[in-house]
């Protein structure tokens, strides 16, 4: 965004805050008391709730504090520490595990509300559970309430030294914690916490997947929807999380792969320093943009681990936590990554494609590395050079590798093993509410990009003034619908209406359906097939299994 929008985007917000809610009557949870806003269009927020508390670096969050008086549940402001790339210097605070909760009103004890929590997209190194984007009215309005989390990100929340001192999944145990305090709390708020579904995006999206696989959220939710991604995808694990800090602590001067010694730097590092060192290690390869990610834990060095076998592993056993679920992608996820293409990416792509292909992968040789690039490179680009006429081809490796297949592959693992429903969607809408490509400046190229989902489900600030009418407001309206029926009663499309008159048909093991959202809703097979089935051999020959 540019500063002008921005300050655009925070004068709408006050103008939201103050002008048009009212303080909520004092409600009691066993923290203490709280009030929230009431807002105007029919529903209550209660802002920056504190789950839990950061005391030490790398460590799982301690217990929820306490207070004293009555806490004013309306700042939306706390944001976990991350480098911010527009702004170019780093934002944000290490304490910052809060949550948002909304509520369709008036707490009621006589009918309790499903609740749906979110998690936020970003990488793992940014974003938050702002309302400023994540404003969910259209999904609170169906009669649900919905949380939001805050959770550590980067370094903060996913170094992985695989000791005592920084086990990994910081970040992953927030999540853990945030659903633990649902479970204790939200019957306060009017919700009930034995039926909670947990949703996300992207890195949320994986992250759901993760809850799906660990013994540590077991319990925890009744039903699952995943986003565009999943614990498959190559930015989802490292394949040598030890390596990736090291890079880090070289930036900040320091030549050491030790862990312990790693330790050392970390905890004795600024804030400020670590975030700038970790911005700092750059890659060229699209496909292994992020340093700090969720790892395999080493096994005896934490009681608790949150995952201590390889995802692909767990889900070969079938030993996860059994739910139904909602899994999909969009159509065009890799125009998000077109503003990252010029001449130099492309020399890159054309001189040595093998550095290009996604870090999750095993091969013996350079040889098997390289003949591997080269079946990739024909697949997509024949024998072309790659150049600005090859968007198209590099939006769809792209999205394939990224979000597609990763989707793909994660429902036909549940499918062996978890005998509840799973329905599959394809969303390829696109219009003005399309935000992610809007603000990329990429309105042009045709598709729904990686995010553009999200506002079809959320109301963010720049959308508040203008109306919605048309097939966005038909779009809306279905996504809410088959989201929130979803939370229900555990079928998408078990209500009915004017704008959603079609039988969402779950998958199987013998047949993964699709129901395929764009100006009308159809159901449909998998889509692009021989894409799919491309990176199934390629990954059923290079997938890392350490």
């Amino acid at each position: 965004m540019t500063r002008l929008l921005v300050i655009w985007v925070m004068e709408v917000f006050v103008l939201q805050i103050h002008g048009a809610a009212e303080n909520t009557p004092v409600l009691q949870i066993p923290q203490g008391k709280l009030i929230g806003l009431e807002m105007k269009k029919g529903y209550w927020q209660y802002l920056g709730i504190p789950y839990g508390t950061v005391d030490e670096r790398f460590q799982e969050a301690g217990p929820p504090p306490r207070w004293l008086g009555v806490f004013n549940a309306s700042d939306t402001s706390v944001v976990c520490a991350q480098y911010h790339d527009r702004l170019q210097l780093p934002v944000g605070v290490e304490d910052c595990l809060i949550l948002n909760v909304y509520t369709p009103g008036q707490v009621s004890y006589k009918r309790l509300y499903p609740v749906m929590v979110f998690i936020h997209g970003g990488g793992y190194k940014t974003g938050s559970s702002s309302a400023y984007l994540y404003n969910p009215q259209p999904l609170v309005k169906k009669g649900v309430i919905i949380v939001t989390v805050n959770y550590r990100l980067g370094p903060f929340g996913f170094l992985c030294l695989r000791i005592k001192g920084a086990p990994g999944n910081a970040g992953l145990k927030d999540q853990v914690a945030a659903l633990k305090w649902v479970k204790d709390n939200i019957k306060n708020f009017g919700g009930n916490p034995d039926l909670v579904t947990i949703f996300g995006e992207s890195a949320g999206s994986a992250s759901v997947s993760y809850l799906i696989l660990s013994p540590a959220a077991k319990g925890l939710f009744r039903r699952a929807i995943m986003q565009s991604a999943s614990a498959l995808s190559p930015f989802a694990l490292p394949n040598d999380p030890i390596d990736r800090a090291s890079l880090v602590a070289a930036k900040m001067g320091y030549n050491t792969k030790n862990p312990f010694d790693l330790l050392r730097i970390f905890t004795n590092s600024s804030k400020n320093d670590i975030l700038i060192a970790s911005a700092s290690v750059t890659s060229s390869n699209l496909l292994s943009k992020y340093v700090f990610r969720p790892c395999v834990e080493k096994q005896g060095v934490n009681n608790k681990p949150f995952l201590a076998m390889n995802p692909q592993d767990i889900l070969e056993s079938g030993k996860y936590n059994k739910v139904s679920m909602i899994i999909g992608y969009n159509n065009k996820e890799g125009i998000l990554y077109v503003t990252q293409l010029n001449k130099k990416v492309y020399q890159s792509l054309n001189a040595n494609f093998p550095a290009v292909l996604p870090d999750n992968m095993y091969f013996s040789s350079i040889k098997e590395r390289k003949d591997t690039a080269n079946k990739i490179k024909r697949f997509y680009f024949g024998n072309d050079t790659i150049n600005n006429s090859s968007v198209n081809n590099l939006i769809d490796l792209i999205s394939d590798v990224m979000f597609h297949y990763p989707s793909v592959a994660i429902t036909e693992y549940f499918l062996n093993h978890n005998h509840l429903p799973i329905y599959n969607y394809y969303f390829k809408y696109d219009s003005y509410r399309n935000l992610a490509k809007i603000l990329l400046g990429l309105k042009d190229l045709k598709g729904a990009a990686h995010g553009d989902d999200l506002f079809y489900l959320f109301n963010p600030a720049i959308y508040w003034p203008l109306p919605l009418k048309g097939n966005d407001e038909k779009t809306v309206e279905r996504m809410t619908s088959m989201w929130t029926n979803f939370a229900k009663f555990g079928n998408p499309t078990s209500l009915k209406s004017s704008a959603l008159d079609i039988d969402w048909q779950a998958s199987d093991d013998t047949n993964l359906r699709y129901i395929i959202i764009d100006k009308n809703l159809t159901m449909g097979s998998l889509p692009n097939p021989d894409r799919i089935d491309f990176w199934r051999k390629i990954y059923n020959e290079t997938y890392l299994s350490t």
